[in-house]
């Protein structure tokens, strides 16, 4: 996971996914495993387009940027390294900002070994070509302490732009 500053559309997002999702304010339990907002960066941010093409493009105004997808059945994958301490039999939340439609979009995590799980997502219905919504999803998991994620990988069936990729858990104990 890169650190770098992040926009105050994107924070204001991600700050509203985890409230949206989580039923509270974010608080101290919320930990962020992995978060990209294409900003600050070049070419394709790290992420590995396939099946189609990726760039940056201007988003909400010029100064926001997100990583356009063309073409039909486009992969973007990205290698990570997010060891899982404590989240054993925990929600793992996903929050997308995006013109797709959480019906042509899914979002995988590739584990140490090679298995792939998929995270479900739905939409708040505004996801259009012109339009940025949100996609959302959690999972429950019940993985070991110490299992790493090696990938995030976002296919798509038809081109759109993702904003925003925030990929986090509630460590317990409430807001």
């Amino acid at each position: 996971m890169r650190t770098r500053g992040t926009s105050t559309s994107g924070t204001l997002l991600a700050l509203s996914a985890l409230v949206g999702l989580s039923g509270c304010p974010p608080c101290a339990t919320h930990a962020v495993l992995f978060s990209e907002d294409f900003e600050g960066c070049g070419g394709t941010c790290g992420w590995e387009v396939g099946g189609g093409q990726g760039e940056l493009v201007s988003t909400v105004h010029p100064a926001e940027h997100g990583l356009q997808l063309t073409g039909q059945q486009v992969t973007a994958r990205r290698e990570v390294s997010i060891a899982l301490s404590d989240i054993r039999d925990s929600l793992l939340d996903v929050s997308l900002t995006s013109t797709c439609r959480a019906a042509y979009l899914t979002l995988e995590l590739q584990w140490e070994g090679g298995e792939t799980e998929a995270l479900p997502l739905s939409d708040d219905g505004a996801g259009r070509s012109s339009l940025y919504g949100v996609l959302a999803g959690e999972k429950r998991i019940g993985r070991p302490p110490g299992s790493v994620i090696r990938a995030v990988v976002i296919k798509t069936a038809s081109g759109c732009v993702l904003d925003r990729v925030l990929l986090f858990h509630d460590q317990g104990g409430g807001c």
